[in-house]
């Protein structure tokens, strides 16, 4: 999710932005918060640290006779909106087709690379 940003209202921190195409056919926006380094999202970030648990440690956590199972929620990550106030630390840019001008624009979701994506 991204809203177009006015010509006046240029965003604080533009990051890195790509697309790779998935093996259904489908593309895939990487909006990347770890790039361009030394003056990126995660630069201006103070992260909490923390481990994510390991499969063994979930399992123990089951009963005897407990299930476990994985989802793929295809953009569950990308869901995730971010308030508006950090909007100027998620800057896209992009040149339309047939524009010859720059064009800036803020993502409302929760990027790849952003360091305390995992800290919400």
């Amino acid at each position: 999710p991204t809203r177009r940003s006015s010509d006046l209202d240029t965003p604080k921190i533009v990051s890195a932005l790509g697309a790779i195409e998935k093996d259904n056919g489908k593309i895939r926006l990487i909006h990347d918060g770890s790039r361009p380094k030394g003056k990126n999202l995660n630069t201006y970030a103070t992260t909490n640290k923390f481990q994510y648990q390991t499969i063994d440690n979930a399992t123990k956590l089951l009963p005897n006779d407990g299930w476990m199972f994985k989802i793929d929620l295809s953009e569950a990550y990308r869901v995730v909106g971010i308030h508006p106030d950090c909007y100027d630390a998620t800057g896209l840019q992009w040149t339309f087709s047939g524009d010859t001008n720059l064009k800036y624009m803020v993502d409302t979701g929760l990027m790849f690379g952003g360091s305390k994506s995992p800290d919400v």
